[in-house]
């Protein structure tokens, strides 16, 4: 008769889910974002294409989509349609976009401020409805046509 062996103690039986430490951040990812963009780095200084002159730095200070279709809202006044609810914004002075509800954000675009809403990616000119007259809404993409 052959006595039954006890587990060795390196692999306790039923102990197989592997650890994570606490608030760490995945490697694989930062390094893949860094390296791409080093190459685009490497690739524009050899085409002679100087991304960062062209490029805004700060998006804050960028002017806001929806300046240029002040005169045609009117009142400033939004609504987006999302799940049997309505959301209400108001398009400011300046083209930016105000959400009620949402306290000290200002959005220079239509999309992110539905993405702010729906809380994935959005076509902000397809979601948000602008007010043409009392009562007549319609679509913001309709303003591009």
């Amino acid at each position: 008769m052959s006595a039954r062996q006890p587990p060795p103690l390196t692999r306790p039986k039923g102990n197989k889910q592997n650890g994570k430490f606490v608030k760490c951040e995945n490697l694989i990812r930062r390094f893949k974002r860094d390296f791409k963009e080093k190459q685009r780095d490497e690739l524009d200084g050899l085409l002679g294409f100087d991304r960062k002159a062209t490029s805004s730095e700060d998006d804050s200070r960028a002017r806001p989509v929806l300046a240029r279709y002040l005169h045609q809202i009117n009142r400033g006044r939004l609504r987006c349609r999302y799940k049997d609810k309505i959301y209400r914004a108001r398009v400011r002075n300046d083209g930016s976009i105000s959400v009620r509800g949402v306290r000290g954000k200002k959005f220079n675009s239509p999309s992110m401020a539905a993405i702010q809403i729906l809380k994935r990616n959005a076509n902000g000119w397809y979601w948000w409805e602008y007010e043409r007259a009392p009562g007549d809404w319609l679509r913001l993409q309709n303003l591009r046509k």
